[in-house]
């Protein structure tokens, strides 16, 4: 699994001399100046990315550290979320990425916000995933966190509510992953937690197993 970046430089030149490009703020968090970009029908973003608008963030140093993209009607209805965040970090890499679903979406299935954690590499390395009080009231817990090699899930990680804890004596669920040859994952080892991290049972092949999905 692999963070989809964008571009950087072809960003930073379509900020410097595009006509909708303006300042919208001389002065944000980061002690530099924010941009804010309105794509349209003909520009490469409009029509390969399906951003509409953008809004790029600079530190006092005037180098870039945050990027605030907004997509278009189709591409909200064909992948769910209609609003990406990335954070850059040393050598202007992308180390973290958040993802904000519609309200349809989040009403439906309960997620509203994932966050990628990306490696110097550029693999995805942590996805968090965020979820309704109406999903937690079901399913008990509020987020949770899959771990990844190379693409490939090695755990996730179910943290649940204080209420969940005292009424099933566990806290935390780790589902553990393995791989066949042929790509086929499976849980083979589930182990719960309590409150302080401690070890309060394991479970071979388990059978109730939810996996995110977004």
């Amino acid at each position: 699994m692999k963070v989809i970046i964008l571009v950087i430089l072809l960003l930073i030149n379509s900020f410097l001399f595009s006509e909708t490009t303006r300042i919208i703020k001389n002065k944000n968090d980061f002690d530099g100046k924010t941009y804010e970009t309105i794509f349209s029908k003909g520009d490469n973003f409009f029509e390969k990315l399906k951003i509409y608008k953008a809004l790029t963030y600079y530190d006092y140093k005037n180098e870039i550290v945050m990027v605030e993209y907004f997509f278009n009607k189709d591409f909200v209805e064909q992948k769910n979320y209609e609003r990406k965040i990335e954070y850059y970090g040393k050598n202007k890499k992308v180390n973290k990425a958040e993802f904000f679903y519609t309200k349809k979406y989040a009403d439906e299935k309960g997620l509203y916000k994932v966050i990628d954690i990306v490696d110097e590499n550029g693999e995805v390395v942590q996805v968090l995933f965020f979820y309704t009080d109406k999903f937690v009231s079901k399913y008990g817990f509020s987020n949770c966190i899959m771990y990844l090699a190379k693409g490939y899930i090695t755990k996730i990680e179910y943290n649940y509510t204080d209420d969940f804890a005292k009424r099933h004596n566990y806290k935390v669920r780790e589902d553990q992953y393995v791989y066949d040859p042929e790509g086929n994952k499976k849980v083979t080892l589930t182990i719960l937690y309590n409150a302080e991290g401690k070890e309060v049972n394991r479970i071979d092949n388990p059978k109730d197993i939810f996996e995110p999905e977004r």
